[in-house]
């Protein structure tokens, strides 16, 4: 399926089974699959999706086919349950530098996101049988991302330098100072 793709492709063990026939006739030995790539945008559908999932590694395992799957890592959609899950955990959402302000993306650096999201992955791999992960979106989405508490002591302790809690601060976004260029 397409990135938003919802499993419909297999929805069934018959479709799971005709497609890994047809890839089987053009000698393909693993499988890359997407859909839902921020699925923790999308907790009502898990359920499903996992099941389909499952329903396809089973296929693909009898054909000698490996699945990996496709997840994105700090992405939160606005759609789906994304709103719900940016406030249950705006603690885990990544910060400008400047204002602190956040944006729709957990940030990397937070061990409470990271501990969750292996915790889900452990499980995903367990209910679906999955050979693999392609873990994609593992970044800031810009320069002024991260700047929450953990993105900045990770800074500091890896190159003891300090950023500015200043949004006027003439360091920040100065491309010929060393601390910025550090930053990048």
């Amino acid at each position: 399926p397409t990135n938003k793709g919802l499993f419909p492709e297999f929805d069934t063990p018959e479709k799971s089974e005709r497609r890994m026939q047809e890839l089987v006739k053009d000698g393909t030995r693993a499988l890359r699959i997407n859909g839902l790539l921020s699925r923790h945008t999308f907790p009502e559908q898990l359920e499903r999706v996992n099941r389909n999932i499952r329903e396809l590694t089973a296929a693909a395992r009898h054909h000698q086919i490996k699945i990996i799957d496709h997840r994105d890592l700090t992405v939160l959609w606005n759609m789906g349950s994304g709103v719900r899950s940016l406030t249950a955990h705006t603690d885990w959402l990544m910060r400008s530098v400047d204002t602190a302000g956040v944006t729709r993306g957990y940030c990397l650096n937070n061990p409470d996101f990271r501990r969750d999201f292996y915790r889900e992955m452990v499980e995903h791999v367990r209910k679906t049988g999955v050979d693999g992960l392609m873990i994609d979106e593992t970044c800031f989405f810009t320069p002024k991302y991260c700047g929450c508490v953990h993105c900045r002591q990770a800074f500091t302790r890896d190159t003891g330098l300090t950023l500015p809690m200043d949004e006027t601060s003439p360091i920040l976004f100065n491309p010929k100072h060393t601390l910025w260029k550090s930053w990048l």
